[in-house]
């Protein structure tokens, strides 16, 4: 009889912990203030609804960029607020090869995330739109020792477009 209770009690502890495991717990976001105005153009307002960039535009500019970085000319296409901007443009004529190509393979996800009203200083109004692309390419060159080499790989471009309203 004793060894039953003591089963029985066991018994009875194991469940009540499976019983609490299966509680449901509330997630409560975090409070974080709101970023995007910081994405923003300065004197720049969002719009309230956002239009999509055409994917075609999105693959010409990506077709253009690429173009322009097999001939060594991608400096125009790097923000000039970007982080670094000096260092990666030196790191590129330093440790890519100078017959490396990049090749688009496909454009995957196009997405328009952030689009602003924005007036410049002689009074013409703007739509600037800032769209992700996750891009695959291919980028092919000649080691010297190694011979023909591949690099295939994923990445996400952000761009900005600007195209004048009306």
């Amino acid at each position: 009889m004793r060894k039953t209770g003591i089963l029985l009690i066991l018994g009875m502890l194991f469940f009540a912990t499976l019983a609490e495991a299966r509680e449901l717990r509330r997630l409560n976001r975090i409070q974080t203030p709101d970023q995007s105005a910081a994405l923003l153009p300065t004197g720049a307002v969002r719009v309230a609804r956002t239009n999509p960039v055409p994917r075609a535009e999105v693959e010409r500019f990506l077709a253009d960029f690429a173009r322009d970085w097999n001939s060594g000319n991608q400096g125009s296409y790097i923000a000039d607020d970007f982080v670094d901007r000096a260092r990666l443009s030196e790191n590129q004529d330093i440790k890519v090869p100078r017959d490396a190509v990049l090749k688009i393979q496909a454009v995957q996800g196009v997405q328009t995330v952030l689009q602003a009203r924005l007036t410049t200083d002689d009074g013409e109004r703007r739509i600037v739109s800032t769209v992700s692309a996750t891009v695959r390419t291919r980028i092919e060159f000649t080691d010297q020792t190694l011979g023909f080499i591949v690099l295939t790989g994923t990445n996400d471009f952000v761009m900005e477009f600007q195209e004048i309203e009306g």
